[in-house]
């Protein structure tokens, strides 16, 4: 028995499944909730109302944050090549926006999240997928 070829086989035996190990990471971190582990999906809209569907916009509720997230995720042909893709989101009783995302993506923008603390209340969230646009106002009151 070669002892030379062994170790060598081990070693990069070692560094494949290593390799592969970080690679099914990926696809589970990618796979998780985009606002994080606290939240849970309340709705989904359609980018645009009605139409040819380019996306949709996803809204979250986190009980022990007291606070709401969105992500627009972009959907058909578009996903994957770079498109201009936005949400924001905010309190309906402010008139702003409590955070916004905005740029060229290949599959989502966001997440953007509410204040922390804040009561529950309506919501107005603004989506878009190009020129694909969804704008909600006074929603989950």
């Amino acid at each position: 028995m070669n002892t030379g070829r062994t170790i060598t086989f081990l070693i990069v035996g070692a560094f494949a499944g290593a390799a592969a190990m970080v690679g099914t990471a990926t696809a589970a971190q990618a796979a998780t909730n985009p606002c994080g582990s606290s939240y849970a999906l309340v709705d989904t809209y359609a980018i645009p109302a009605s139409g040819p569907r380019k996306g949709n916009v996803e809204l979250y509720w986190s009980g022990s944050e007291r606070r709401n997230c969105a992500v627009t995720n972009v959907e058909g042909a578009d996903r994957g090549a770079l498109n201009y893709v936005g949400v924001s989101i905010g309190r309906s009783s402010t008139g702003f926006n409590d955070d916004a995302d905005q740029g060229q993506y290949k599959y989502y923008a966001g997440p953007v999240k509410t204040k922390a603390g804040v009561a529950a209340g309506c919501l107005d969230i603004h989506a878009n997928v190009n020129s694909a646009k969804r704008d909600l106002y006074r929603v989950h009151c």
